[in-house]
């Protein structure tokens, strides 16, 4: 389970830099900017990382939740699948 508290630390980290480096561009900073922006990649170049090694290492996870909320779940998981990659091909 450690290595799933390091991935949520990583993109919360990485959002938080986004929301930062956003924050300071609108008020014209852009050296401030851009090393938020640099820091938010580096985030979520190691929360990549670790997600491949908590993959590699535990392999694939079932819901482990309530009946009810696997169609949610399911379909919460497949945007997650969508927007990165979308971003990523746009990027």
């Amino acid at each position: 389970m450690g290595i799933a508290y390091l991935n949520e630390t990583f993109m919360l980290l990485s959002a938080l830099s986004v929301a930062l480096g956003w924050y300071n561009i609108r008020r014209g900073r852009r050296a401030v900017h851009r090393r938020y922006m640099l820091t938010a990649s580096y985030l979520a170049a190691a929360f990549f990382v670790s997600y491949a090694l908590h993959t590699f290492l535990v392999g694939d996870t079932s819901f482990g939740g309530p009946a009810g909320w696997v169609v949610p779940y399911l379909t919460f998981l497949q945007i997650h699948t969508i927007l990165p990659t979308a971003a990523a091909g746009l990027g």
